[in-house]
């Protein structure tokens, strides 16, 4: 974050306010609240994978894909 705030940055970041944003309402969604955005980084998977070869524990895996499910309402890439 700190790299945006240079002034090396300032070109950039005054192209990107000069546009408006796009279905702005979207940002009021809970899944913007959490402090990091949902992914499937390789140690992420091994994780998951982890509880299902050793117990055949689904539990996190599914509650993983309730979070990217939860991510594609809250970025609503198509309208309706």
């Amino acid at each position: 974050a700190s790299l945006y705030a240079t002034a090396d940055f300032g070109p950039v970041k005054d192209a990107l306010f000069a546009h408006a944003p796009e279905r702005p309402e979207r940002l009021g969604h809970s899944y913007f609240s959490h402090a990091a955005p949902v992914s499937l980084l390789i140690e992420e998977v091994e994780a998951l994978w982890a509880p299902i070869a050793e117990a055949d524990d689904w539990g996190p895996f599914l509650a993983h894909m309730e979070r990217i499910e939860t991510a594609r309402q809250a970025l609503a890439l198509i309208p309706g």
